[in-house]
């Protein structure tokens, strides 16, 4: 009796190692990810502008059927930043050294299987550095409390942004 049960437990064993060689875990019977990720800029918006020698954070919206592994940043067609952390995939576009005007932005997601999708091209606008200068008072005056005085300034910026 205890051969028989010894000579059933192994045929079971070695069916059941046969059935698990043979299953089909991976699910290659689909075969390999063909399926591009799909990346968008989440912020800014398109037209957005940025004071010159201001940093302006870009930040990409993404999804895939695996998992994105990267972003890619270009401004003017240029790779300008690289960003492999998936919670945040996001760049600091920084005006400094930069010329006053438009510049075009888009980005480049990869996924696990090397699947690359762009996504639209937007324009940021680095406008001028914003001056004031105040000309009245000039520091050395002397005012009464309660008393109402003029205060007078040179700005680059369109006077309604002054209060």
């Amino acid at each position: 009796m205890l051969k028989k049960s010894m000579v059933f437990l192994f045929v079971v064993i070695a069916f059941t190692g046969i059935f698990i060689s043979c299953s089909d875990d991976d699910d290659s019977s689909t075969g390999p990810d063909t399926t591009a990720p799909t990346v968008w800029i989440a912020s800014p918006a398109d037209s957005s502008e940025v004071i010159s020698g201001l940093t302006l954070v870009i930040t990409a919206g993404v999804s895939d059927n695996v998992g994105v592994t990267r972003v890619e940043f270009y401004v003017d067609s240029i790779i300008n930043g690289i960003d492999s952390i998936p919670s945040t995939f996001s760049y600091e576009f920084s005006t400094i050294g930069r010329d006053v005007g438009d510049y075009e932005v888009y980005l480049k997601a990869y996924d696990v299987a090397g699947n690359v999708d762009e996504s639209e091209k937007i324009t940021i606008t680095i406008t001028p550095e914003q001056n004031l200068e105040v000309t009245s008072p000039t520091g050395s005056d002397e005012w009464n409390i309660g008393s109402i005085q003029e205060i007078r300034w040179n700005s680059n910026t369109v006077d309604s942004l002054v209060k």
